[in-house]
């Protein structure tokens, strides 16, 4: 992995490393760029409500490594509202959308409308990654979700944590080849991110390995590096 555009410093209130030590174990491990993306305000953790205000005083690099400063939203309501005001969307370099039992979606809701939650949530806001679309407890449509993503240029995830525990889930795997099989043949891309909430997680994609498929190497959003990331950025 060049880089890793999904982690967590304290403030996401269960994680436990800070900015510096992220950026830090990035630089080690040889990372381009990071994305800083907290827990929006609606899980209860961000006290301080100008947090993600204040995230533009973070140096945009540190210890060689591109620091992106974004926030892993919540989507709200059936209407699509997620937990953070459009002015911040516009501010923050990156913005992460999901669903989240804290958040206000209940364990084992209706695919049907949890994914139309995230399309109106990806049409009306500003939002350049659905994040762990396929959480056993939070189940979506995958083709639905993909088509909305595919008009609006967001990139679905491959989220390493949510695979590491899901990896002899037969569902599960068959939710993550069929996103494959779409990214695919559609000739698009879907990103690969560790969702680290310690150091040791970041960029470990080792899990990768023990799918009983692989992932062709073209349809993944940041082996470019940086300079692929910062011109998706610049397009939304």
């Amino acid at each position: 992995m060049k880089v890793d555009l999904h982690t967590h410093t304290v403030a996401s209130g269960h994680a436990y490393n800070t900015i510096l030590e992220i950026a830090r174990d990035a630089a080690d491990k040889k990372l381009e760029a990071i994305a800083i993306t907290d827990h929006g305000p609606a899980l209860g953790f961000i006290e301080y409500p100008n947090y993600f205000h204040c995230l533009r005083r973070v140096p945009e690099e540190l210890f060689g490594v591109k620091i992106l400063k974004g926030c892993e939203a919540n989507v709200l309501d059936q209407r699509g509202n997620i937990d953070i005001s459009e002015k911040l969307q516009k501010r923050l370099d990156i913005v992460l959308v999901g669903l989240h039992i804290l958040g206000g979606f209940k364990r084992g809701s209706d695919p049907k409308k949890n994914t139309a939650a995230l399309i109106k949530a990806i049409e009306k806001n500003r939002i350049h990654i659905i994040v762990h679309p396929f959480r056993p407890e939070l189940p979506v449509e995958i083709d639905k979700l993909f088509a909305a993503c595919l008009k609006h240029q967001v990139l679905l995830e491959i989220n390493l944590h949510i695979l590491q525990k899901n990896i002899s889930d037969p569902e599960h795997l068959r939710n993550t080849k069929r996103l494959i099989d779409l990214v695919v043949k559609n000739k698009t891309k879907l990103t690969i991110n560790s969702d680290a909430h310690f150091i040791s997680e970041v960029a470990d994609d080792r899990i990768l390995k023990k799918l009983p498929f692989k992932i062709p190497p073209e349809i993944i959003f940041g082996r470019g590096g940086y300079r692929e990331v910062k011109k998706f950025l610049a397009s939304k």
